[in-house]
């Protein structure tokens, strides 16, 4: 993250929200997002977050250098993941572990990037068309309420200026409330599928027989 020291010594972070997905317990899943807390209660560095219209809050534990995911900033963990408070300036997404007083299993983390700056690439997918990059689709017309966070190919299915047609129709990514992610054409199927409930497509886990594919962040195309 950019650190920033203006001259009178106030430091400045760059802070961000982040998805904790998967827990045992789904009273933590949810959007986290920076929170201010009094300093009486949580020392200086302990980068708190707090669970948006929930009780979850995920902070550094400054006494043992661990990541801790617990009820309203409790001493006593739900999940914890160990972590050199000098090389990780932002929570750790991955190797969480159940601790005295959570459920297993143990959740994942996803940095929530704002609207319009995310991307993805498809790659290695049978059907070649469907690889390449994918942004937010702002203006999807979807089937049915059943369906949500709409992603489509970027570069595609829009009016060719010389020709006045059409180019291909699009491969196109989208979250069903059964807990799977689709990638098909143009919202037309399921060519492929992940079983995730990720806020975003998730990188691994597609599948279609006997072919898989994978899909990588990439912020910067």
């Amino acid at each position: 993250m950019t650190m920033y020291k203006p001259p009178n010594g106030i430091s400045l972070r760059q802070e961000q929200n982040f998805w904790v997905i998967g827990c045992g317990d789904a009273e933590f899943d949810g959007l986290y997002k920076p929170a201010a807390v009094d300093s009486k209660r949580l020392p200086e560095g302990s980068r708190p977050h707090q669970k948006e219209g929930g009780a979850g809050t995920l902070y550094l534990h400054n006494a043992s250098g661990d990541w801790y995911i617990s009820r309203n900033y409790g001493k006593t963990p739900c999940y914890h993941c160990a972590s050199s408070k000098s090389s990780t300036p932002a929570p750790p997404l991955t190797d969480w572990k159940v601790s005295f007083g959570g459920d297993g299993p143990a959740p994942t983390l996803v940095a929530a990037v704002a609207e319009g700056e995310q991307r993805f690439t498809v790659c290695g997918a049978g059907s070649a068309d469907l690889n390449g990059h994918y942004g937010p689709d702002k203006d999807a017309q979807q089937a049915g309420d059943e369906f949500s966070k709409p992603w489509r190919q970027e570069g595609l299915g829009e009016l060719d200026a010389h020709t006045l047609s059409r180019k291909r129709k699009p491969g196109t990514m989208e979250y069903h409330e059964s807990g799977r992610w689709f990638l098909s054409k143009n919202y037309g199927g399921m060519s492929y599928y992940c079983v995730s409930t990720s806020p975003t497509p998730p990188l691994s886990g597609c599948e279609h027989a006997p072919q898989t594919l994978s899909v990588h962040r990439c912020d910067t195309l």
